[in-house]
């Protein structure tokens, strides 16, 4: 399975071909939240005369086709080109990438050169991803059997990849709407014991004194999330 998550990409040169009029790249996040590939947006007149898109990522010189996909072009009779370029090669540093085509009069086209920072998307793209998460930053949860309340960074934020590539750290606050302790999120990797064992705690208690948390997120650019606060439910 698959999530893509979209993003911008930088032109650095443009060079006007005969068809298709409109096309973009936009790199996009595998799930794994490390690898990055490149998605095709053109629009879908343009993208009916395509017969085959090819690619090189430098140093390579030699372009590659991106092959094709299952769906079938009802004018053609035939299979459309995949519009994913696959990057496995490149992980971190600035990625240059040309594309061409090949259209049904065995005409190719000229060559797109496009340029993007892999570090840099990486992080945006994760923090986007960040940023759409539905839940609330931190949880609390009381046992029943020994009245012992813990409040801990939900978990999800720690064991993704999309959280370990673009938060910094967690900044939170009991009883108050207004976060005031930060915790660096490498202190969640080191080795410790707290609560009934949950390794995400950051707060155990045996008192009846934890009623909410608040918190947000510092992300690695310096800015900040939004603050969520969750309640004990009674």
């Amino acid at each position: 399975m698959l999530l893509w998550i979209s993003g911008s990409l930088s032109l650095y040169k443009y060079e006007t071909p005969k068809i298709p009029q409109n096309i973009a790249l936009s790199p996009s996040l595998y799930i794994d939240g490390f690898a990055l590939y490149v998605n095709f947006n053109i629009s879908a007149a343009d993208f009916s005369d395509v017969k085959e898109f090819m690619f090189r990522i430098s140093p390579d010189v030699q372009f590659h086709s991106t092959g094709w996909v299952s769906q079938i072009n009802p004018s053609r009779n035939l299979p459309y080109p995949d519009r994913l370029i696959r990057n496995n090669t490149i992980y971190h540093g600035t990625a240059l990438i040309d594309v061409k085509y090949s259209d049904f009069t065995g005409n190719e086209s000229d060559v797109w050169h496009f340029s993007f920072d892999i570090d840099a998307e990486r992080f945006n793209l994760c923090k986007q991803y960040i940023l759409k998460f539905n839940r609330n930053w931190f949880e609390i949860i009381k046992y029943s059997f020994d009245n012992v309340t813990d409040v801990f960074v939900n978990p999800d934020l720690l064991i993704s990849m999309q959280g370990k590539n673009s938060i910094k750290s967690f900044v939170y606050g009991i009883n108050t709407d207004k976060p005031d302790t930060e915790i660096d999120f490498q202190y969640f990797y080191e080795p410790r014991q707290m609560g009934r064992g949950n390794p995400y705690a950051v707060l155990s208690s045996e008192d009846n004194d934890i009623k909410s948390v608040s918190s947000y997120l510092i992300f690695k650019d310096g800015t900040s999330s939004d603050i969520r606060v969750s309640r004990l439910k009674s």
